[in-house]
């Protein structure tokens, strides 16, 4: 809906008295938060892509309902509850800073130790870690901690361990990660929570791929074994990872690239950004074992620009940098630095399509858009508004940004819309976080 229809919508209602604005935007808000409710209850099984569909298609709504608790009188638990709730579509949709933002405004604005409070703490720290932010997300989960007890929580108790665990490991303190990694499986397989389990398993692949611990390929398989029994595509992409990296850790290099590229078909689908970082890197390992450094270089190139896309700062954390260092210098060792370099910022200037092409070593189909590229004619404001816009920012937001006149950031976006004949700013967001090689 174009931003002028909306606010025609809303002068009408404003105009009508009596509360009745409120009273709409109270109903728009309560329809979302079970809506996030079904997407939690729903999230792992056979609707794991359609549910991400859906959600890139209310991702506008999603904004507005959360925007206005969080400015409205009482419904700051609301807007805790949608954004925990959604925690992995902001994760794996290229909207982890977005999703952050709204759990740490959440947070601020309602301190009351409840168990919405404890799931946007553990939630938060998840999607902070990610982003780099580790020191923030260490006060979030010591807050958790104490909460979780307090409420005598066995579910939360392991969505804290798994957390904890994922910090732990992207700290480098692997032995610690493996360890709250190994208690949160055992949480959610004693709680019955398969999506929990699974995200757990597959972490503790991760963790346990950097020491000498055994129970990584299990971990692994049995992931692999649960995603495929209930038919979890989204999740399976990332459980192929996990057994793909241990099966290079055996020196089982063909059978690696053979489960990296099973998930990378998948992402073509399930579409989720961070995903296909992991598997694009997974491939360059594997790759490098296969004694084709010139490829391998391409494909860490191209794992760098989809991790900036999807927002993860994973490639920083020190265990997953130590390997691309290791893979990097090999390959330099073989071919030279100058033609090291050549590669991994040929792989870096490849757009989603032309990474997946490439890692799938299928026929071109067109040529990379490159990180600047400026899609329909859209002049260089416009590419700005179309920035603010992926970055969640209302007209208004937008307007302060830039010190403009509202009105003017409302033709702007209307321009961008126009000219990619989209009908939402959810399209734009995609659109942006498809071509730019940094958000």
């Amino acid at each position: 809906m174009l931003e002028t229809i909306r606010q025609y919508g809303r002068a009408r209602l404003t105009s009508s008295g009596s509360g009745a604005e409120d009273a709409v935007r109270t109903r728009h808000l309560e329809h979302y938060v079970r809506l996030s409710q079904r997407y939690r209850a729903e999230c792992f099984g056979p609707r794991q892509v359609d549910w991400i569909q859906r959600l890139i298609r209310e991702h506008p709504n999603l904004r507005i309902a959360v925007e206005f608790a969080l400015t409205g009188a009482g419904h700051v638990r609301a807007a805790m509850d949608i954004a925990s709730n959604l925690w992995n579509f902001w994760f794996g949709g290229g909207f982890l800073r977005e999703g952050h933002r709204w759990l740490t405004r959440a947070l601020a604005a309602d301190p009351e130790p409840t168990r919405s409070r404890a799931e946007a703490l553990w939630t938060g720290a998840f999607l902070g870690v990610h982003l780099g932010e580790a020191d923030a997300a260490r006060q979030l989960l010591a807050e958790c901690e104490a909460l979780v007890e307090r409420l005598d929580d066995d579910s939360l108790r392991a969505y804290h361990a798994e957390a904890a665990g994922l910090a732990a490991l992207h700290r480098g303190e692997v032995a610690d990660g493996v360890a709250l990694l190994a208690d949160a499986v055992a949480g959610h397989r004693a709680a019955g929570d398969l999506a929990g389990l699974t995200d757990s398993l597959i972490l503790l692949a991760a963790a346990t791929l950097f020491s000498d611990d055994p129970r990584g390929a299990a971990a692994a398989a049995e992931s692999l074994e649960l995603c495929e029994a209930h038919n979890a595509m989204r999740s399976k992409a990332y459980a192929l990872w996990a057994v793909a990296v241990h099966k290079w850790r055996a020196g089982e290099h063909r059978e690696s690239e053979r489960l990296s590229r099973e998930g990378i078909r998948l992402q073509r689908v399930a579409r989720d950004w961070t995903g296909l970082a992991y598997l694009l890197e997974a491939l360059a390992w594997c790759t490098a074992g296969e004694g084709r450094p010139e490829r391998s270089a391409r494909l860490l190139g191209a794992a760098n620009a989809v991790w900036r896309l999807s927002g993860a700062k994973t490639y920083e954390a020190p265990p997953y940098q130590a390997v691309d260092e290791q893979v990097a210098t090999q390959a330099v060792g073989e071919i030279g630095a100058a033609a090291f370099s050549t590669a991994f910022e040929a792989g870096k200037a490849l757009d989603l399509h032309g990474a997946i092409t490439f890692a799938l070593e299928e026929k071109t189909a067109k040529p990379a858009a490159g990180p600047r590229d400026t899609g329909p004619g859209l002049t260089r404001r416009e590419v700005e508004i179309a920035d603010l816009v992926a970055e969640g920012l209302s007209n208004k937001e937008i307007a302060a940004r830039l010190v403009i006149a509202q009105r003017t950031a409302e033709t702007h976006v209307e321009n961008v819309l126009t000219k990619f004949g989209f009908s939402s700013r959810a399209q734009i967001a995609a659109w942006v976080v498809e071509h730019r090689g940094d958000r």
